[in-house]
């Protein structure tokens, strides 16, 4: 397992089903100065772990996020992929297929949940979708709708297409869930700078909300998982 976040390490080594973890500098998200020391980190080289692959002692697990590459690629229109499983199931198992990739996910965009709680989403035909933010203007909790994974329809979408991974791959495939972590979530509900405000202004009412977004990542979280998904992302 390859990884850039030294901080992250000992989580993947707990989490990871490989037993093979390396960090790579090349993999990090952020700018670090060489000077900066990580006692408790050890840096692979980009080079050696070529080297072993190509030299045919290891092969790399290929794992992609799925939100992106069958819309690029040109298999699929975003707006079906984001709004019909079927279309998002057979354009990852191609994907998966032409690039010997390992993973399979359920992710298309950001807005499940949140349509869940009651926005509205406009599909977008070579886009990712758009939704509204049904707290824009309200704190009011009670404006919204109380998400059922079993019942949202786009909620719903998501379970089935981990269930249909499962049908088609017969287990050749890891599957993917996917849930909005409870910042991710609260901002998309309330908007991202209103968010961002309210941490500073509201602590009180912002982890409020994020308390409920998080109640509802787990339900949706675990019913990805009782449809098949071995392993769910978070949005952070």
């Amino acid at each position: 397992m390859l990884g850039g976040a030294p901080e992250g390490e000992q989580y993947a080594r707990e989490m990871s089903a490989w037993d093979d973890v390396r960090n790579l500098k090349e993999l990090l998200c952020v700018s670090v100065a060489e000077d900066i020391d990580y006692p408790l980190a050890e840096f692979s080289s980009l080079k050696g772990i070529m080297s072993e692959v190509l030299g045919g002692g290891k092969r790399l697990g290929l794992v992609g996020m799925g939100d992106i590459p069958a819309p690029i690629l040109g298999q699929v229109k975003a707006a079906a992929f984001a709004s019909d499983y079927h279309v998002l199931v057979e354009a990852n198992e191609r994907c998966a297929a032409d690039f010997g990739i390992d993973q399979v996910s359920c992710i298309s965009d950001p807005y499940r949940e949140t349509h869940g709680f009651g926005s509205a989403i406009e599909y977008v035909k070579d886009g990712p979708p758009r939704s509204t933010h049904p707290l824009a203007g309200t704190k009011d909790l009670s404006v919204l709708a109380k998400p059922d994974p079993l019942v949202s329809v786009r909620m719903l979408d998501r379970i089935e297409a981990a269930r249909a991974y499962g049908e088609s791959s017969g287990g050749t495939h890891s599957i993917l869930g996917w849930v909005e972590g409870p910042a991710a979530e609260a901002a998309d509900l309330r908007d991202v700078i209103t968010f961002l405000v309210d941490m500073m202004q509201d602590e009180a009412y912002a982890c409020e909300l994020m308390d409920l977004c998080m109640e509802v990542g787990i339900e949706f979280a675990l019913a990805q998982v009782e449809a098949g998904a071995a392993a769910v992302g978070r949005a952070r």
